[in-house]
Formats: structure tokens, C-alpha cells, sequence
């Protein structure tokens, strides 16, 4: 794929094995190892899967003021394990590397600067599960053809519900 991009003129760099040694799980791992490539580095906008959350810790450092100040961090939405094992196949999360995941892909679609999505559907599935979106979420179908535009999206927000000794009255504020 390197030699493919840098026909066309892109650059396409492979993470590079990690220096540091790091504890964690796979994901924990990876989202790591791709802060410390990228801390030190300019871009106008980063692009992240949201897939095991890669964007994780470098969506937390800039959020902590460590990195990426001058960086749009883009997060595109395909199919994160929650929408994959419970709108898809009908499953719960019930691993603890499940559920670590699934808080990593979470917070990075709400740390996002901008999230894009090929599926409404998700997005609205995923806010009744409580998953919030920044303002700037955008509907991007895959493309057809060459003549594909990218619309703002804002997911519906779940009805109040009132359960015996629960209230819940949740807000989806853009």
C-alpha cells in the first residue's frame, strides 16, 4: 500500500513498532502506541477508525492540553463493538476487554472534533445506548460515485422515560 499512495502522492507511513514497553490489552496497547507516533507530529486533521478505539489516548491528550492543539481530530463511525455484537447480531457485552473497548470507542467519538458515519441508523441506535456525538456529525454514504457530499446529522433524542422509583429524563444537546 505504501508504494500504491506515493503514486498518487500520499504518504502512507505503518505504525512503527513501539520503543515502550506497555501493559494493557490490545487495544489499550495500540491507541497508545499511535499517541506516541503522532504526539510530536503537525497535521491539520487526523483521521481515526473507531474500531478498538485508536483515537483514544490521543483524543484524551488533546483534551488535556498535551497535544493536537492546532489539530482536527476526525473519528469516522463504521461499526464499533457495541452496534456490531448487539444491534447486529444480538448480543451483549459481557467481556471485561468487551466492555473496555467499548468505553475506548465511546469517549473517542465524544472527544471527536468531528465524527462521520455512513449509517443513521447507528448513530440513532447508538444513543439509546448512550453515546454521545459531537455538533459536528456528518451523514457521509459511501460513496456510488464521484459526486458525494456530506450532510450534518443530528441523531434523535431518546424520549424521557419514567420507570416506578426512576426518573430519567436524558438530553441529546448537539
Amino acid at each position: 500500500w505504501v508504494l500504491f499512495y506515493r503514486e498518487k502522492g500520499v504518504t502512507l507511513t505503518p505504525l512503527p513498532p513501539s520503543k515502550v514497553r506497555i501493559d494493557g490489552s490490545y487495544a489499550v496497547r495500540k491507541s497508545f502506541e499511535v499517541y506516541l507516533f503522532l504526539k510530536n507530529k503537525n497535521f491539520d486533521m487526523i483521521h481515526f477508525p473507531d474500531f478498538e478505539g485508536p483515537a483514544f489516548y490521543s483524543l484524551q491528550a488533546k483534551t488535556e492540553g498535551l497535544a493536537f492543539s492546532r489539530t482536527t481530530m476526525v473519528v469516522g463511525l463504521h461499526g464499533p463493538t457495541r452496534w456490531v455484537m448487539g444491534a447486529n447480531i444480538g448480543a451483549s457485552l459481557s467481556q471485561e476487554s468487551e466492555l473496555e473497548v467499548d468505553f475506548m470507542e465511546r469517549r473517542s467519538v465524544e472527544l471527536a472534533d468531528m465524527v462521520w458515519t455512513p449509517s443513521a441508523g447507528m448513530v440513532d441506535w447508538l444513543v439509546k445506548q448512550n453515546w454521545t456525538f459531537p455538533a459536528r456529525t456528518y451523514l457521509l454514504p459511501l460513496p456510488p460515485g464521484p459526486e458525494v457530499r456530506a450532510s450534518p446529522y443530528r441523531p434523535t433524542p431518546p424520549q424521557s422515560t419514567t420507570t416506578p422509583g426512576i426518573v430519567s429524563s436524558r438530553t441529546f444537546s448537539p
